[in-house]
């Protein structure tokens, strides 16, 4: 089985393009609608990278960036993603801001879907020596 991604999006139609896209290309998904509950999940199953919508109640993507990297570090990956492609450029920098890996606009493209997802998960691969 490939690696596992859990996908965060209070957007049923976006949770499943990304499930589809994703499962198709021989990733292992979990998709969570409820940001509530993504610590539960990551404690009981930890993913090898998440992919998470910026603008949803409870956790936004930014908070939820802060706060996985709090716990995790750099072990989880993460990807943010959202629809409003005229601010790019702000994504970007907050992204970075927050400790997010990459970002990506919605409606997903799914081949830019999948190279930022292998990018990603290249360069976070355990195989690299740990930094002390």
């Amino acid at each position: 089985m490939g690696k596992k991604i859990l996908i965060v999006d209070d957007d049923a139609n976006a949770l499943k393009e990304a499930e589809t896209t994703l499962k198709n290309a021989g990733y292992e998904t979990m998709i969570l609608g409820d940001p509530k509950f993504i610590f539960k999940i990551i404690k009981s199953d930890q993913p090898d990278l998440i992919l998470s919508d910026i603008i949803m109640p409870y956790h936004d993507g930014y908070s939820l960036c802060q706060e996985l990297k709090k716990l995790y570090g750099d072990k989880i990956p993460i990807i943010l993603a959202t629809a409003k492609s005229y601010e790019q450029e702000l994504i970007a920098k907050a992204s970075k801001e927050f400790g997010a890996n990459d970002f990506i606009i919605k409606p997903y493209k799914k081949e830019e879907l999948l190279k930022k997802v292998d990018t990603v998960l290249k360069k976070s691969s355990p195989s690299k020596p740990e930094k002390k």
